[in-house]
């Protein structure tokens, strides 16, 4: 366990390494650093960092037949683990080398922590428990730089509650909650596992098929539109029946939308299939 209580002060042989982690707000990104650097001094294999409560897990580099393994603690708060990998045992002058260097990184590692965490939070509706709109432009521009050198189909199952604001006018936002929230338990047990559900608006849905064909999406966007037509929300001793719209578009585009003139107007995402979810991201 590495475990530290103070800031450590970085000799000045080390004062360019210790600005590059101060410069590296991304996790990933830090990570990278870190390995760069002991690749550098201690010629190690791979890295791997994990923080299973933030759902972090970073891979970098080879595997090897021996490792080492941090727990990175300060002030009784856990900041992950870090294993390193390497083809021959550390000596104890490599080991004392690798934990002046952990002790570098402690502080810009809770900063990206902090930064990871305020980014996931932007990517959240805390309503319905799913990402949002934001996220949703993030993964479909993170799908088509995955497919621009293949022909994979990439699809999208828009998914509108047309009767939310009366809902919200007759019952109040307890009850038009409700309803969102559970259409949404609804699409996560009749989704597949691969399949990402997003909350696209505040009456509206999407969820994003990854290599899908058009045919395939037109029968998941069929069981999705019944299981959700049959929903009727029980609340305070009375029956509410959703009414729903189904709409399944395609991504015609192998390329990035960045700075489309219509990246914020929802009617872009509803032209024809050739550039359904042009402007998206």
């Amino acid at each position: 366990m590495f475990h530290t209580n103070t800031e450590y002060r970085a000799p000045s042989e080390l004062s360019k390494l210790q600005h590059d982690l101060d410069r590296a707000f991304d996790t990933r990104e830090l990570v990278n650093v870190l390995y760069s650097a002991l690749q550098e001094r201690l010629y190690i294999s791979g890295l791997r960092y994990d923080h299973p409560e933030l759902h972090i897990h970073i891979s970098i580099g080879d595997s090897a037949p021996h490792s080492c393994e941090y727990s990175l603690t300060q002030d009784n708060h856990n900041f992950g683990k870090i294993t390193t990998l390497q083809r021959h045992r550390l000596s104890e002058v490599a080991l004392t080398r690798l934990e002046t260097i952990l002790g570098m990184l402690m502080m810009p590692l809770q900063d990206s922590l902090l930064y990871q965490q305020a980014m996931s939070h932007s990517n959240w509706d805390p309503v319905t428990r799913v990402n949002n709109k934001t996220a949703f432009k993030r993964a479909l521009n993170t799908q088509r730089t995955q497919r621009r050198s293949s022909d994979k189909k990439l699809n999208a199952v828009f998914i509108h509650l047309q009767n939310l604001r009366d809902i919200y006018g007759e019952f109040g936002s307890n009850a038009s909650d409700a309803m969102l929230c559970h259409l949404i338990d609804q699409l996560r047990d009749h989704c597949r596992g691969g399949d990402e559900i997003f909350r696209f608006s505040d009456d509206e849905f999407v969820i994003l098929l990854a290599d899908t064909e058009a045919q395939q999406a037109e029968v998941i966007a069929h069981r999705l539109g019944e299981v959700c037509q049959r929903h009727q929300e029980h609340f305070q001793g009375i029956d509410i029946q959703s009414q729903i719209k189904v709409e399944v578009v395609e991504c015609g585009s192998h390329t990035l939308c960045e700075g489309c003139e219509h990246a914020d107007q929802h009617h872009c995402l509803k032209q024809s299939q050739s550039n359904a979810l042009h402007g998206a991201a």
